[in-house]
């Protein structure tokens, strides 16, 4: 069988049995800032890009009771945080996580965010499942 025979079989047989392409989630700069000892709510940052589309759906950390996605918009003048409860993510298009836009509030801390410390973020997929991040906690800005 020749080569091209041996490919067009495979892309058939691929398209019968309904196979589709599996996202590729790429997550970068995941950080939260520091904050005092007391503080009980916090923020995580990230950008995340996928190769197909998909839908965040929520997300859980073991150092907080609950993690909600909001935006900030300008309101009439005044600056507003709105809740988001899923949100798109288009081929090759970020969806960026940063201050003063999108962001992940972190709710009920359970302890505090020390800089230089990590922890984890599990991130729930419509298509593509759960994803495991690991956020730095820095002192200041994403830099």
């Amino acid at each position: 069988m020749s080569v091209l025979r041996a490919l067009a079989l495979v892309l058939i047989l691929a398209a019968a049995c309904g196979c589709e392409q599996r996202s590729q989630l790429q997550v970068s700069n995941a950080w939260s800032g520091a904050l005092p000892p007391t503080a009980t709510v916090g923020a995580a940052y990230m950008t995340i890009e996928s190769n197909v589309s998909d839908e965040l759906l929520s997300a859980q950390t073991p150092i907080a009771e609950r993690i909600e996605f909001h935006t900030t918009q300008n309101a009439n003048g005044m600056m507003q945080m709105r809740e988001l409860h899923r949100l798109s993510i288009e081929p090759k298009t970020p969806l960026t996580f940063s201050p003063g836009a999108n962001h992940m509030m972190l709710l009920g801390l359970r302890e505090p965010l020390v800089a230089g410390n990590t922890f984890p973020v599990t991130l729930q997929f419509k298509n593509s499942g759960s994803v495991a991040v690991t956020i730095q906690v820095r002192n200041g800005s994403a830099e």
